[in-house]
């Protein structure tokens, strides 16, 4: 009876548009899948421009949320900015996943750079100021 309620229940007809995305799924392609079959249902931007409103909502919000210092709203509202960067991906035909890839390639060859050009100076990292080490890494951008 237990095999048979449970082959009954994967075969039932789905209620939501989001349905059935497997939880599994690495959280941007999910997160991605989630919104494309949400679009499809009508539950879209009218044009891209909406997609960029919400991005800066959102990053507003974790700007909030930063400054009243709650740590559980901080990552609620920094979950919401994630979600919305992945939808402008969406926008723009792009797979977050591959976009976020690319980008942490780069910040690595970015941060090779910057420890390569301290340990020729024989700076080290940690102690160098902020203003000091913005330079460092502003310098590191060619190449």
């Amino acid at each position: 009876w237990d095999r048979l309620k449970r082959r009954e229940d994967r075969h039932a007809k789905k209620v939501s548009a989001v349905d059935g995305v497997p939880r599994h799924l690495p959280a941007l392609h999910r997160a991605q899948v989630v919104l494309r079959r949400a679009g499809r249902a009508g539950f879209e931007w009218p044009d891209v421009s909406g997609a960029l409103a919400k991005v800066r909502e959102e990053l507003a919000e974790v700007e909030e949320a930063c400054q009243v210092g709650e740590r559980a709203r901080v990552g609620e509202e920094l979950g919401d900015l994630l979600l919305a960067v992945t939808n402008l991906c969406r926008w723009h035909d792009f797979e977050a996943e591959d976009v976020l890839q690319q980008a942490v390639r780069k910040f690595v060859g970015r941060f090779r750079r910057l420890e390569e050009a301290l340990q020729r100076e024989g700076t080290a990292l940690a102690d160098m100021a902020p203003a000091a080490l913005d330079a460092a890494w502003r310098s590191t951008a060619q190449g």
